[in-house]
């Protein structure tokens, strides 16, 4: 008869499983954070596009994400504060001034014309100077608005599982 024994150290096995609660619980949270807030700036993206009628690639020119890590287990997904000129919105010099697609709409902006640099301006009074910026939507205005917020936040409890799950599948199966 062959006797096998097998000992097995309870407390040395629930150290390693605190071990690893403790250093791989906060880097998949992390990491799916990171992952969800990325999937969040994409949609964003889309969906501010489709409303300003803005190109994408500008739009992903003024948004950005503060990354979630170990030790600060939050992620921001933003935009820069400033509205883009209405050269960004396919502006063109017609008799009354500039026409531009801002909203969906093309509208006319009297007075309007651009710079040697390409910027639409227009005077603020009937003497040469100062001349005023004209500017399109906000990209912060239009990211705080409701219909853009449910959206995003769908996205993101939908993201954030998936990705949590993915990765700590991932760390369990690498052992690390």
């Amino acid at each position: 008869m062959i006797k096998v024994n097998v000992n097995f150290d309870s407390l040395a096995f629930q150290r390693q499983l605190n071990k690893l609660r403790r250093d791989v619980v906060p880097k998949v949270m992390a990491r799916a954070l990171n992952r969800a807030a990325d999937g969040v700036k994409a949609e964003a993206v889309r969906t501010i596009s489709q409303l300003t009628s803005l190109k994408q690639s500008e739009i992903r020119k003024r948004m950005f994400v503060s990354g979630a890590t170990p030790h600060k287990l939050w992620a921001e997904v933003g935009a820069l504060p400033y509205a883009p000129n209405l050269r960004t919105f396919r502006a063109t010099r017609n008799k009354a001034g500039i026409a531009a697609t801002a909203w969906g709409v093309r509208k006319t902006y009297r007075g309007g014309f651009t710079t040697p640099k390409g910027t639409v301006v227009s005077r603020v009074g009937k003497q040469r100077g100062p001349l005023k910026p004209l500017h399109g939507p906000s990209l912060p205005n239009t990211f705080m608005r409701e219909i853009v917020l449910r959206k995003l936040e769908a996205v993101a409890r939908r993201r954030w599982r998936s990705e949590a799950e993915r990765e700590l599948a991932r760390r369990l199966a690498s052992g690390r």
